[in-house]
C-alpha cells in the first residue's frame, strides 16, 4: 500500500516536471516565434516608411528645379526680382536641395548596410545619388540644369528613380552575416560625375543610332 502510494507520487512529479517542460519550451518557442513577427513588421514598417520618404524626395527634387528654371528664365515672360529677392531664392533652394539630397543619403545608407545587393543594384544607387547632386550643384554654381523630356540627363533620373524605388520596394531583408555595409556604401560613392557623364554619352549615341536607323 505504501509503496503504491510512494508510485503514485512519483507518476505525478514526473507528470508535473514533464508538464513545466512542456510549458516552459511552449512559452520559449513562442516567444521566439512572436518576436521574429514582431521584428519582421518593425523592418516592414520602416521599409515602408523608407519609400514614402523616397516618394516625397523624389517630388521634393521636380518641385525644386522647375522653381530653378523659372528662376534662371531669360525668355520674354521673365519674372523681375530684385537682388535680394534673388539672393533669397537661391539661398532658400540652396538650403531645400541640401536636405532633399541628405534625405537620399540617409536611404542609401540604410540600403547599404541592410540589403544583399547586386553589382546592378549598388550602381544603379550610386548613377540616382550622383543625378540627385545635379540639382545642389546647379544652384550652387548659379547654372542652369538643362534637362527636359526626351533627353538622356532626364531621362537616366527618372529610370534611376524607379529602380531605386524597386530596391526598397522589393528586395528582402538579408541576413546580418550576408551584408557587408562598407563595401557596399564604398561601391555606391565610388560612382563619380565621370562616370554619370559617360552614362549621358552612351545614352546620347544610342538614341543616335536608333534615330539613323529609321
Amino acid at each position: 500500500m505504501l509503496a503504491s502510494f510512494w508510485e503514485t507520487v512519483e507518476n505525478e512529479a514526473i507528470k508535473a516536471v514533464f508538464m513545466i517542460v512542456l510549458l516552459l519550451f511552449t512559452w520559449l518557442v513562442g516567444r521566439r516565434i512572436i518576436n521574429y513577427w514582431d521584428l519582421r513588421k518593425k523592418r516592414q514598417e520602416l521599409d515602408l516608411a523608407a519609400a514614402r520618404s523616397f516618394h516625397q524626395l523624389f517630388g521634393e527634387f521636380k518641385d525644386i528645379w522647375r522653381i530653378w528654371k523659372v528662376y534662371q528664365y531669360d525668355g520674354n515672360d521673365r519674372y523681375e526680382f530684385t537682388d535680394e529677392e534673388r539672393q533669397k531664392i537661391r539661398f532658400d533652394l540652396l538650403h531645400r536641395a541640401t536636405r532633399a539630397e541628405g534625405g537620399v543619403e540617409a536611404i542609401v545608407l540604410k540600403l547599404a548596410t541592410e540589403r544583399k545587393l547586386s553589382k546592378e543594384e549598388l550602381a544603379s544607387l550610386g548613377m540616382f545619388r550622383q543625378a540627385y547632386q545635379k540639382l545642389r550643384e546647379a544652384i550652387r554654381n548659379g547654372t542652369r540644369l538643362h534637362w527636359q523630356w526626351g533627353k538622356a540627363n532626364y531621362m537616366l533620373f527618372n529610370d534611376g528613380a524607379c529602380e531605386v524605388a524597386a530596391i526598397i520596394n522589393t528586395q528582402l531583408m538579408a541576413k546580418k552575416a550576408d551584408v557587408n555595409g562598407l563595401e557596399n556604401l564604398r561601391a555606391i560613392i565610388s560612382v563619380r560625375d565621370g562616370n554619370w557623364r559617360a552614362a549621358i554619352t552612351a545614352s546620347n549615341r544610342e538614341a543616335e543610332a536608333d534615330n539613323s536607323g529609321e
